[in-house]
């Protein structure tokens, strides 16, 4: 899944939001660790992996930092930034991400954590929004 993500992203025209399929990716592991109960000790280490960064910039670069038209999925694909930048503490990054979310969050990958709503509102707030 990751490496066809990496693939389709990597051929993917400026300003597509096909730039965050590998952030998609690496979350979706996520859930899936989360649903058969990893998440001791270490469960977060993938966000500390240097591909994380770089996918991280990839959606940055790629698709959230250009003009491309809004699509029907943008709200999904801003918490799904947002979500990563918080997980790899960049938060300075994550703060014009979560101007444009607004109030809009989705459920989405915010109920990977505890209180996902607490948690979205102390990151949106956070950021000044």
């Amino acid at each position: 899944m990751t490496d066809f993500a990496r693939h389709a992203a990597s051929r993917a025209p400026h300003g597509s939001p096909l730039a965050l399929l590998p952030l998609a990716a690496r979350v979706e592991l996520v859930a899936h660790r989360h649903l058969r109960g990893r998440t001791g000790l270490g469960a977060d280490a993938h966000w500390n992996e240097a591909r994380a960064g770089e996918e991280i910039e990839s959606a940055l670069a790629g698709w959230f930092r250009t003009a491309a038209t809004p699509h029907a999925e943008a709200v999904a694909d801003l918490n799904l930034l947002a979500f990563a930048l918080v997980r790899t503490h960049r938060p300075n990054e994550a703060a014009p991400v979560f101007r444009r979310i607004g109030r809009h969050m989705t459920t989405h990958p915010w109920e990977l954590l505890p209180a996902p709503e607490r948690t979205f509102v102390y990151w949106r707030d956070r950021q000044g929004v």
